[in-house]
């Protein structure tokens, strides 16, 4: 599974709230969404998105880069926060 589809799912199953931020043209695609399909959706309409990650509350928990354009990597960037870090020691860099 693509390290980006693996996040929204992880992100997902902890009820978190998800933006996609359009990096070409600038804008969010989507505000807040718990939708998988709508979330993916919007990631890959673009080659070049922010995926905004936010507690069910709305408190902030971080952003990763997503670049489609990459043929080995889809995820360029992301925040440096416990979550982010839990996430990518057991999906990302195994």
């Amino acid at each position: 599974m693509k390290s980006y589809l693996n996040l929204i799912k992880y992100a997902l199953q902890d009820n978190c709230l998800l933006s996609v931020w359009d990096c070409e043209e600038g804008g969010y695609l989507i505000k807040n969404s718990q939708s998988y399909k709508a979330v993916k959706d919007e990631i890959e309409s673009m080659d070049f998105t922010n995926l905004v990650i936010r507690q069910s509350n709305g408190d902030y928990i971080g952003t990763t880069s997503i670049i489609l354009s990459n043929e080995d990597e889809e995820i360029s960037d992301y925040t440096i926060c416990d979550y982010l870090e839990s996430w990518a020691n057991k999906h990302y860099f195994n």
